[in-house]
């Protein structure tokens, strides 16, 4: 067999710094972040999702549309066949960004264009004027695609199954999620090794 080039593990921001990034942010740019970072989704996902498409007596959202340079597009049929849990705290904070344009209707845009309500933000934009920002003002290096990879390492970290992670991310493969979305670290690597010392030693 050939052998795969080998993958470079990427270095994952603790919870704490990841909240620095948030605290950094200003709006409508950190609820955007905050977005990404509690569902895991496309950053085009967020930047299409309409306030049609939450369900926020059962706590549920349907990414049904996508964003990409402006341009509206359908999601794939397995992201937009399943919703995703949320938890009362997002339910509240997504009553409280919605507060803010107290006319806006299911067709809507939940994270509209600053200046320009009627249009979306793009994805370049809101990472110039937003993200990049904030992650260089605490001394790193993010790309929206990167909030989405932490949600999914940490969520690992926690000990969900990849199967729910895979879904919550959208993913039509768990192995996608397993090869490319999941970093392990030291610390859990140095208990896999002593897990495994441990099995030996019981055995003498």
């Amino acid at each position: 067999m050939p052998q795969a080039e080998p993958r470079v593990p990427r270095a994952v921001p603790s919870v704490d710094t990841m909240q620095k990034v948030l605290d950094t942010l200003e709006e409508p740019y950190q609820s955007l972040a905050w977005f990404v970072l509690v569902t895991g989704c496309r950053i085009g996902e967020a930047l299409g999702l309409k306030w049609g498409a939450i369900n926020f007596e059962d706590k549920l959202v349907w990414f049904l549309t996508a964003s990409y340079a402006g341009e509206e597009h359908l999601t794939k049929g397995h992201r937009s066949n399943k919703p995703l849990y949320l938890t009362e705290a997002e339910i509240s904070r997504l009553k409280q960004i919605k507060s803010l344009s107290p006319n806006a209707t299911e067709n809507d845009l939940v994270f509209a264009h600053p200046e320009h309500p009627d249009r979306p933000m793009t994805e370049q934009n809101a990472l110039r004027c937003g993200l990049k920002k904030a992650a260089e003002k605490i001394g790193i290096h993010l790309t929206w695609h990167q909030l989405r990879h932490w949600s999914g390492t940490m969520l690992y970290r926690a000990g969900v199954k990849i199967d729910v992670i895979q879904a919550r991310l959208g993913h039509s493969r768990w192995q996608t999620t397993a090869d490319w979305y999941i970093e392990n670290h030291a610390e859990g690597e140095r208990e896999a090794a002593k897990i495994a010392s441990g099995l030996l030693e019981a055995g003498k």
